[in-house]
């Protein structure tokens, strides 16, 4: 039995429908990102989950138990919001000790509590200080060390390290991940940053205008997308429109402005299909026009920028879209724009779609 189970949810606010038939589940320990752009429903499924929401239809159960019924605070859960929600005029040991108190949890038990906590998030020493004096990533320490202060088995974050500056962001997932596995609860983490769901997440689901459109680990959303807003929405990409020409156990053969492209087998097609090969810009390789490949097209190279660490290159190919490819500066074979190339890939690393 699954930890949480999200059944069918739905959900409009006027005639905008928000849910459409959104289920999924989290086991026990997991690390679960809802990943979607503005507007894609993630924030309205937490505040569901949480209770500050109620769904038109459909079921929210932890441990089998139906939780629609039970106000927020009746619920085995926690939540981290975006603007941290600490109380302002309390300092950092009260806030993280509010809820134990309200537990009725003796003094002695908090303070031990809140000691723990504290060391947890690396914030020992700041017990007496104000929110307003703490830094962003402080008081999103302090946050998490507050919602997971009363032991629940599910904790939920929206967007918690959407305030925070890019370095800071990218510290904070590391220290968010260890926690969680340290903890040893379920998290239900809310982003539309999709290389911090990538990094910290054990499974990703896609949201697409109210739809789970794809649910995996974060190799297996990466590496096999099962449909174009998928394809699109994770990483950079190129999308060629090809028509299948045969089907085979090894793999397929396609067809791209009359050049036949292999492909790697993808269930669920068929000879005549239509479909969409998904060329990661890091996986395209910027060849010259006599180099070999086992999949290539020509193309003329129209712009390269340098990058530090890395060149991008972006090639017009004669049959029509624009590809681009991201390689190691190191050993840059340096072609300029204007010179004749070829964009050449590994069939069996290039996604294909409907």
């Amino acid at each position: 039995m699954a930890l949480l189970e999200l059944q069918n949810l739905q959900k409009h606010f006027g005639k905008t429908q928000v849910l459409r038939d959104l289920s999924l589940q989290v086991e026990e320990g997991q690390f679960v990102t809802l990943l979607g752009p503005s507007g894609c429903g993630k924030t309205t499924t937490l505040r569901i989950v949480a209770g500050l929401t109620d769904p038109d239809g459909g079921d929210v159960l932890l441990e089998g138990r139906s939780m629609l019924r039970l106000p927020p605070e009746k619920r085995e859960l926690n939540t981290v919001f975006q603007n941290y929600a600490l109380f302002p005029h309390m300092n950092v040991e009260k806030n993280v000790a509010y809820a134990l108190r309200l537990m009725g949890m003796s003094a002695r038990q908090r303070a031990a509590r809140v000691a723990e906590m504290l060391k947890l998030v690396q914030m020992e020493g700041y017990e007496k200080r104000m929110p307003d004096k703490l830094s962003g990533g402080q008081r999103q320490r302090i946050a998490i060390a507050r919602a997971v202060a009363p032991g629940r088995k599910l904790l939920l974050l929206d967007e918690p390290l959407g305030a925070l500056d890019l370095k800071l962001r990218r510290q904070m997932q590391e220290e968010i991940k260890g926690l969680q596995k340290e903890l040893g609860i379920a998290f239900l983490y809310i982003t539309h940053d999709q290389e911090e769901a990538l990094n910290m997440s054990d499974r990703i689901g896609i949201l697409h205008e109210g739809r789970l459109e794809q649910l995996g680990t974060p190799e297996e959303i990466y590496e096999r997308p099962t449909s174009r807003f998928a394809a699109e929405f994770i990483g950079q990409s190129t999308l060629l429109p090809c028509r299948v020409l045969a089907v085979g156990t090894e793999g397929m053969t396609l067809e791209f402005a009359g050049q036949k492209l292999p492909a790697r087998a993808t269930a669920g097609f068929r000879a005549g299909d239509e479909a969409l090969v998904c060329l990661r810009n890091e996986r395209v390789a910027c060849l010259s026009p006599e180099a070999a490949a086992e999949a290539s097209l020509p193309g003329t190279l129209v712009s390269r920028h340098y990058a530090g660490g890395s060149v991008r290159y972006v090639i017009e190919l004669d049959a029509g879209p624009r590809v681009v490819c991201v390689a190691p500066s190191a050993g840059d074979a340096a072609f300029r724009p204007g010179q004749r190339v070829r964009a050449g890939w590994n069939p069996r690393e290039t996604a294909v779609v409907r």
